[in-house]
């Protein structure tokens, strides 16, 4: 999400008069005094600050910007952790026209007074309008519901994403009117049921199910609040319980496993009471972390690692077969094997960027302002094969309602 903020200082209300008389869009370019307005923007340098992802595009819209309203703009990406820089840079007092923010941090921010609410700004309506229904929530400060900035971009779980290729090849191809598209989740499953049994393809539903804060977490919290389930009040408290939508995402999930719509299979064979066996074959594609494209840095050993636009998701087949034995009711040893097929495998990988790029493009640098950091990347194919042992011994009657559990 963009965030635009302005100082207290006269200057700053000039920057914002002439931003606020020259108002958004294309629009804005037919404005009777727009030829003052150009020259008293030679005037004024605006500056926008941003993670570095994406610099060639943001490059090419400042371009545009100042051939429409002759403002000039200077890019300021920030490498490093960008939380943790911004906000040295906002407590010190320097001065931001706009810069980008998380969701988290735009609201805290503005609770610190760094970012002024956009509710004044010429042609908000106009461009409410105009957004993807509900995606303005995010740039919402909390609680008093201020509109603090415009959402740029929405990835991940909060948005559905079509295969036409494949919806296409089960009859259902894609149109102009909204109303020809699933309306519920319901119809979703309905859909992805008829395109398994169709033989179009075998695990229609793709879900962001990983181990990562952008991965489960926000599936369940935009799945839920697609249901009409925020899951906690204006105060933070939670309002989610079995007779609330929350059960019914559950519900739904585990019915896409048990049909193996999500591209995983268990296979479980019960030898004996005491004995069972498992086999778990599973192609997963690994999802992305949003950190990974940006930037971070660690202040504990003052390392640093670059973000990489150009890295390709780890593709793999795992295969596991597990043989677990029990010990009367609690009691068990469990030993597996696994064996892990794996594309485009992630490492750390050296990339050499520009620190202090120049130029309209951002694509000019001095040879001194050129660094080499670690950064995620993808070193080839590769296997991965292991054992594992794991045992639960339970330690009652000598310590009441304890277990020991060993792995390794």
């Amino acid at each position: 999400m963009s965030r635009a903020h302005f100082g207290p200082t006269a200057t700053a209300w000039n920057r914002r008069q002439l931003l606020k008389s020259l108002g958004l869009g294309a629009s804005g370019a037919a404005l009777a005094g727009l030829p003052a307005l150009r020259a008293q923007a030679q005037q004024i340098e605006l500056n926008y600050t941003f993670w570095p992802f994406g610099d060639e595009i943001i490059a090419d819209n400042a371009r545009i910007f100042t051939e429409q309203y002759g403002f000039p703009v200077t890019l300021q990406p920030t490498s490093g952790d960008y939380g943790a820089v911004m906000e040295t840079k906002l407590v010190s007092g320097q001065r931001f026209d706009l810069f980008r923010a998380q969701r988290g941090q735009a609201s805290r921010w503005f609770a610190a007074e760094w970012i002024r609410p956009i509710d004044d700004m010429p042609q908000l309506d106009q461009i409410t309008k105009e957004e993807f229904p509900g995606i303005g929530f995010d740039a919402l400060s909390w609680p008093d519901r201020k509109r603090i900035g415009l959402t740029y971009y929405n990835g991940g779980p909060y948005c559905l994403f079509r295969n036409e290729k494949v919806l296409s090849a089960g009859g259902y191809d894609a149109t102009a009117n909204p109303s020809d598209y699933p309306q519920t989740w319901e119809d979703i499953y309905k859909q992805a049921k008829d395109l398994k049994q169709k033989g179009i393809v075998e695990h229609p539903i793709l879900p962001t199910w990983f181990k990562s804060w952008t991965g489960t977490p926000w599936a369940l919290y935009a799945h839920c609040a697609s249901e009409g389930d925020l899951l906690v009040d204006d105060d933070m408290k939670a309002t989610f319980g079995l007779d609330t939508p929350i059960l019914r995402v559950l519900s739904d999930w585990k019915r896409w496993w048990d049909e193996e719509l999500v591209p995983r299979a268990i296979l479980t064979w019960q030898a004996t009471d005491a004995d069972q066996t498992r086999f778990t074959l599973a192609r997963e594609v690994a999802q992305l972390d949003f950190a990974e494209f940006a930037s971070s840095v660690n202040f504990l050993d003052s390392s640093q690692l670059i973000g990489n636009p150009d890295l390709e998701p780890e593709k793999s087949w795992r295969a596991r077969a597990e043989w677990e034995h029990k010990f009367g009711a609690r009691a068990a040893v469990t030993l597996a094997v696994f064996h892990d097929q794996v594309e485009d495998v992630q490492d750390f990988i050296p990339r050499t960027i520009c620190v202090n790029p120049i130029g309209a493009s951002l694509s000019v640098c001095s040879d001194v302002d050129e660094r080499t950091f670690d950064a995620p990347g993808n070193i080839g194919d590769g296997t991965r094969t292991g054992i594992e042992v794991r045992a639960a011994v339970p330690l009652s009657p000598l310590i009441p309602n304890a277990e020991l559990r060993l792995s390794g």
